[in-house]
């Protein structure tokens, strides 16, 4: 309401504003002022000094300024205002106490870093192009919407669980009754081997076999990196946060399901990797159902890609 009333040259604190460049840096203030009186309580120093917008309060009320006589706005004001404004509103929708664990499940999975990138950014090729039907489904799948043509029944014919209008047993649990789960796995494997050839490096294999002696497990992809030489092991899996066992968990800490994940990667490649005569990285690439990704797998990444901007 004071910004409104700002915005119509109004009196706020008994300061009248106009529009005039002169008034502006004044109007910014007040405005950032308003903005500081609705923070919460346990909003740090510097974003509050970010919110209130100090350094136009400064230029505005003081004749600081550089070399050049130009005031300089350190940070970047935008970014870190709207991750505020995210985090507020995410702490608050999770600290629902009236949100069903499912949900808040959901919501805490699908927050995570890129999962919003499908929805953003155009694809570039045609065949990871969703199609309207798609773009309904995986829409009403993250809103946790019913699902249009699935009925509820007692059990499924395969496992014996019981179904829902969402989805939730058919696509993130059941092993067989869909495909769902082998079908994910199968394309994030191909995809992550062809980008990781765009990514120089050498040497990769999908699916190698005896890549370890003596032993039956075989990795997802094997690829030597381009300048470290590094010899990276990736097996990939896919794991749903609204899993039963992990509920209590998953509804109340980001990225649970996706850690215990890695962690079960790592004990299941434990015996041959300490075994293994050959110095190999093993990086436990882990996709929870929402799009969150595991702390490993997001390192990987990184340091899969760090020499390209070292160019």
């Amino acid at each position: 309401r004071e910004c409104a009333a700002m915005a119509h040259g109004e009196y706020v604190s008994g300061l009248r504003l106009g529009w005039t460049t002169d008034a502006l840096p004044r109007q910014l203030v007040e405005a950032s002022r308003a903005i500081g009186r609705g923070l919460s309580t346990s909003t740090s120093t510097r974003i509050q000094r970010l919110a209130e917008w100090q350094m136009i309060e400064d230029s505005a009320l003081s004749t600081a300024a550089d070399a050049e006589g130009n005031q300089r706005f350190d940070g970047p004001l935008q970014k870190t205002l709207s991750r505020e404004c995210h985090r507020q509103a995410f702490k608050a929708l999770t600290g629902d106490p009236t949100l069903e664990d499912i949900d808040r499940a959901r919501i805490r999975s699908a927050a995570g870093t890129g999962c919003g990138v499908w929805l953003r950014d155009c694809p570039s090729t045609g065949p990871r192009q969703l199609s309207r039907a798609e773009m309904i489904w995986s829409i009403r799948m993250l809103l946790g919407l019913p699902l249009p043509g699935l009925a509820r029944s007692y059990a499924c014919t395969i496992c014996g669980q019981p179904h829902d209008v969402r989805g939730i047993q058919r696509l993130h649990h059941c092993r067989t009754s869909s495909g769902m789960r082998t079908k994910r796995h199968d394309e994030l494997k191909m995809e992550l081997s062809r980008w990781m050839h765009l990514w120089n490096f050498t040497d990769v294999e999908v699916e190698p076999q005896g890549f370890f002696a003596g032993s039956g497990i075989r990795p997802d992809i094997v690829a030597r990196h381009p300048t470290t030489g590094h010899v990276y092991v990736v097996d990939i899996m896919v794991t749903s946060p609204l899993q039963r066992h992990q509920l209590r968990h998953t509804s109340w800490r980001n990225g649970y399901a996706a850690e215990k994940g890695e962690q079960s990667k790592v004990a299941h490649y434990e015996e041959v990797m300490r075994s293994e005569g050959r110095e190999v990285i093993l990086v436990p690439f882990v996709l929870e159902t929402y799009g969150r990704l595991g702390q490993a797998g997001l390192e990987f990444l990184r340091q899969a890609t760090a020499h390209l901007y070292d160019r």
